[in-house]
């Protein structure tokens, strides 16, 4: 592995920590050579309350600088926790392209890229905040830099062993270490006690790296950084450990055809209508899993060009991720940073349980009065003239269609995370335009009646599509 990427890291955080940063960080300390080299060991240690403190705000130091090279895939197995300081031990990831995708034809659809695009463009992005996913077997997971209980393994052993009814299964092993989170006395902190650090972090960061930029060269962050190699991630990670758990069920393997039929599974994901940049490494990508590996691609830092393992290269559209860091630190001002803490509220939202109102006791009903019921009235009419004016200050314009971004509420996982929302009624758009035309129906509010149209018009263009019946079944109408 290259590792002049971690040099370059380090030599910037050193950088950094000379010029009276609010918090300093620690970097992992490299040795490289022509394509290997030796990295520092950081040891797993613990630390006190002040320490947990501290822990957390350079956390938030660290989404800062991240966000800022446009990283991701800063997971929990990414980070040790030395002490009172977070360290990241994997940084083939930043400075990640983007493929430039052109503008919908879709006038009705803009407004839902457009969202789309301005959460791609989040701190959640970076890896470090709390996300969730579904395995294969329907089981949600968590994933994150700052996650909690997240090293349960599935381990295959053997019953009945030396005998005819020996057979492999599978079973969870759980154990009690979280090598990314700070320990006092034995017991792992967690970050939902610590939040408030973590925003801290992340704004006093945010601001002493804008004053370090108008301090010193502009170029001063990522003078470093140019022509290096970066990991590109094609595809999620997570998706290829599907393929990979397809590949290896042993129960396919006695039929050729069917067991490497799975490989060209990406095949299905691939734009047959027109010309796909991905498609030369399509083959790579098939020789990799059909050798039981994970695809491995990387990109200089500058440039948009992809390499595999064997020195084929393909040039695609992209926006090289030097390019993306320097017009994100550009575009940041104080509107920008505010949004991202509101991005970081949410993400860790779901982490502080609910009061549980069944212990609180049954209140008893009351019958109200004439004069209860009137003023009842006006309170619930001033209240959802409240949510309609938030509804509108949070909608996302383009077009003639309007976009939000909101919690996306995991079944009964009693998690959530926030999406670009879709068009089911309870939890999406149609849901949102359904409560704006009842309230412009009460009120004759033609705003509201407006935003309920504009909400709807990228589901009414699918609904006249092709797949329309299917789009229809899932809208939980």
């Amino acid at each position: 592995k290259d590792l002049r990427l971690d040099i370059a890291w380090h030599d910037l955080v050193e950088r950094l920590n000379k010029d009276a940063p609010p918090i300093n960080l620690k970097a992992v300390r490299a040795i490289a050579s022509d394509g290997y080299g030796w990295t520092e060991f950081i040891d797993h240690a613990g630390t006190d309350r002040a320490g947990c403190q501290r822990f957390f705000r350079r956390a938030g130091a660290w989404l800062a600088l991240f966000h800022c090279f446009v990283a991701n895939d800063m997971h929990q197995e990414n980070m040790i926790a030395a002490g009172e300081h977070p360290v990241p031990i994997d940084l083939e990831t930043i400075l990640q392209s983007t493929i430039d995708e052109s503008e919908t034809a879709e006038p009705e659809a803009q407004a839902f890229d457009l969202a789309t695009e301005k959460l791609a463009n989040s701190v959640m992005m970076v890896g470090l905040l709390p996300a969730y996913g579904r395995s294969p077997d329907n089981n949600v997971f968590a994933i994150g830099g700052m996650t909690a209980d997240w090293n349960a393994k599935i381990k295959i052993k053997w019953d009945n062993i030396n005998t005819d009814e020996m057979r492999p299964t599978r079973s969870k092993e759980v154990t009690n270490i979280n090598p990314n989170l700070p320990f006092v006395d034995e017991h792992y902190v967690k970050l939902a006690e610590y939040t408030d650090d973590l925003v801290s972090g992340f704004r006093d960061y945010t601001a002493f790296l804008l004053r370090h930029i108008r301090s010193s060269e502009p170029e001063s962050l990522y003078k470093d950084f140019a022509g290096l190699p970066v990991r590109k991630v094609i595809r999620a990670t997570r998706f290829y450990s599907m393929l990979l758990q397809r590949l290896k069920n042993t129960r396919a393997m006695d039929d050729g055809i069917l067991w490497s039929a799975q490989a060209d599974f990406m095949a299905r994901l691939a734009e047959w209508d027109k010309e796909d940049d991905f498609w030369p490494l399509q083959r790579a990508e098939r020789s990799a899993l059909l050798a039981l590996n994970v695809p491995h691609f990387v990109s200089p830092s500058d440039a948009n060009e992809i390499h595999d393992a064997t020195g084929f290269s393909v040039r695609v559209a992209a926006r090289p991720g030097l390019n993306r860091a320097r017009e994100r630190i550009q575009a940041f001002d104080e509107k920008e940073i505010d949004w991202q803490i509101e991005v970081i509220r949410e993400s860790t939202r779901s982490l502080t349980k609910p009061p549980d109102v069944a212990a609180a006791g049954k209140a008893k009903l009351l019958e109200p009065t004439d004069a209860e019921l009137k003023l009842a009235k006006k309170t619930f009419a001033a209240e959802a003239d409240r949510i309609a004016q938030e509804l509108s200050r949070c909608a996302i314009r383009r077009g003639p269609g309007a976009a939000w971004i909101g919690l996306d509420w995991l079944g009964d996982a009693e998690v959530f995370q926030l999406v670009c929302l879709g068009p089911d009624l309870y939890n999406g758009v149609s849901g949102i335009a359904l409560f704006l035309a009842a309230h412009a129906a009460v009120t004759g509010r033609k705003p509201s009646a407006e935003l309920a149209i504009a909400g709807v018009a990228h589901l009414r263009k699918n609904l006249k599509s092709r797949g329309a019946a299917r789009m229809a079944r899932s809208l939980g109408v």
